[in-house]
C-alpha cells in the first residue's frame, strides 16, 4: 500500500476512501489497519481537509517524504513547473502519437491510439 501512495497519489496525500487503495485492499478495516500501521512508522502524517459535503473532517493523510527518503531511498517527485509563455512562440506545432495498451490486475484492459497536434 505504501508503494502504491509513493507513486500515484499527487503529493502522497491519502484517505481510507481512495479507490485505488480499496481495490488494493477490499475490507476496510485492512485497510485502516495498514494506513494506521504506516501513520506509527512516521511514513505518513495526519491532516485535515475540511470540506462543506462531508459533515466530518475526513481523516487524510501526507506522506513524510523525509521519512520516505531516509528509509527507502525514494526522493519526492519533482514539482509541476507550467510552461512559460514565452516559450510558446517558439514551437509552432507539435505532433505527438500515442500507442498505450496494457492489463490491470491480469485483465486487459484495452489499447488507446491517437494523435494530438498543440500549436
Amino acid at each position: 500500500m505504501l508503494w502504491k501512495i509513493i507513486r500515484e497519489h499527487e503529493d502522497g496525500f491519502c484517505d481510507l476512501d481512495a479507490e485505488d487503495l480499496k481495490e488494493e485492499e477490499v475490507d476496510f478495516s485492512k485497510r485502516a489497519t495498514a494506513l494506521n500501521w504506516l501513520l506509527h512508522q512516521g511514513y505518513l502524517i495526519p491532516v485535515s481537509f475540511h470540506n462543506d459535503r462531508w459533515l466530518n473532517t475526513r481523516s487524510t493523510y501526507e506522506l513524510d517524504w523525509s521519512v520516505v527518503t531516509s528509509r527507502l531511498g525514494v526522493r519526492p517527485p519533482l514539482p509541476l513547473i507550467p510552461c512559460r509563455s514565452q516559450a510558446r512562440w517558439q514551437a509552432k506545432h507539435v505532433l505527438v502519437s500515442v500507442n498505450l495498451s496494457g492489463y490491470r490486475n491480469g485483465s486487459w484492459i484495452g489499447t488507446f491510439s491517437g494523435r494530438l497536434m498543440a500549436i
